[in-house]
């Protein structure tokens, strides 16, 4: 039977509310600064999280956002103001999960009200109004207050924010003589579908999306993309799950010191494998217009490739500049196209332990 703690949020909410919220104004000439939320009145704003789970059990966390009336009134909630998490709890054997926080301004709800989301504090939300119609006193008793937080463990999740939509994020800067300085605004919209939902939505897997800090992956039995932290990735490769194009920056480009001879053509091509195999043979089909790639593998792995343009390319016409594709004996696979020059680019393709032949095809637009 599984065992189920369950971390109410409420109760450190309530232990929050009843300490003393202290202001202590900064000395004049170095100002203060903090993040505010504005979204319109009779509307309705959604901020997307990311939790990150370090440590993996069977216990439940409960997610209990609240909006407040005021950083003197803790004890009630304005009317017209309601906030609500999707999911409202989660089991923490997952190494992230997304929640969406909606709040909802019925009518014309106007004011600023304590905003709390997650862990400790909370951030004003400015409803109906702009930066400018609000008192820096208001702001900077926000700014100022200091707050006993309970302990934080190893266990308890990372909250960052990935995403807005019907809501604005903004640092403000209040100076010596209470002048509101708009000093950043997010630039954060709404994120990525989910990997499944952008499949399905007709995206083809290799260019699907991934949340900043998450790597895409691919799942060997369907070739179905997920989205993970890199060390997740790394450990479900090793582990025959999936195949992973790890993403390379220019200055990392990796070495391809082994080298072929293209046959019945004068060119060779450049290649690295990482895993046990090796490439026996490599011809043209002039007739499909790509490179076949005979290979001998024993094991997953990764196929790095380079090809000079003058041997495969896609040339752009008034229609585009078609595509490339990969096959590996015959299924298409994913693959990254991971440095360009004039002369060759190089392609990052995986491959599954037995995988006999990769086949890059070069397609035009007609």
């Amino acid at each position: 039977m599984m065992k189920m703690k369950t971390l109410h949020l409420s109760i450190i909410f309530v232990s929050l509310l009843s300490i003393t919220i202290i202001n202590t104004n900064l000395p004049a000439a170095q100002g203060i600064s903090g993040p505010a939320y504005f979204m319109k009145s009779n509307s309705t704003a959604k901020i997307y999280a990311n939790f990150a789970i370090s440590v993996l059990n069977n216990q439940s966390w409960d997610i209990k956002p609240e909006i407040l009336t005021s950083l003197d009134d803790f004890s009630t909630k304005p009317p017209g103001l309601t906030i609500d998490a999707q999911p409202s709890s989660f089991i923490k054997n997952m190494h992230h999960v997304h929640v969406t926080y909606t709040i909802t301004a019925k009518g014309n709800t106007k004011g600023v009200y304590p905003l709390f989301l997650f862990s400790c504090g909370t951030s004003p939300l400015v409803v109906g109004l702009d930066e400018s119609e609000v008192s820096p006193a208001i702001y900077n008793k926000f700014f100022t207050a200091a707050y006993a937080c309970p302990a934080v463990s190893t266990g308890t999740p990372d909250m960052n924010i990935i995403g807005y939509s019907g809501i604005i994020s903004k640092i403000l800067t209040i100076d010596s003589n209470n002048t509101i300085t708009v000093t950043s605004v997010s630039k954060l919209g709404e994120p990525p579908q989910s990997p499944l939902k952008q499949f399905k939505s007709g995206i083809q897997a290799k260019n699907v999306t991934c949340t900043q800090g998450l790597e895409l992956i691919f799942k060997f039995e369907d070739s179905s993309p997920a989205c993970v932290r890199q060390q997740t990735a790394q450990t479900l490769v090793e582990h025959g799950w999936g195949m992973w194009v790890p993403a390379v920056t220019e200055q990392d480009i990796p070495n391809v010191p082994s080298s072929i001879k293209v046959a019945n053509t004068n060119f060779t091509i450049n290649y690295n494998i990482v895993g046990n195999g090796k490439i026996l043979d490599a011809r043209m089909d002039a007739q499909s217009k790509s490179l076949i790639l005979s290979l001998e593998t024993t094991s997953n792995g990764t196929l790095t490739v380079s090809i000079p343009r003058a041997l495969l390319d896609i040339k752009k016409n008034d229609r585009g500049s078609g595509e490339f594709y990969v096959l590996a004996d015959g299924q298409e696979t994913i693959f990254k196209e991971i440095h360009t020059t004039p002369t060759y680019r190089i392609f990052s393709i995986p491959f599954q332990n037995g995988t006999k032949n990769v086949e890059i095809i070069a397609t035009e637009l007609i």
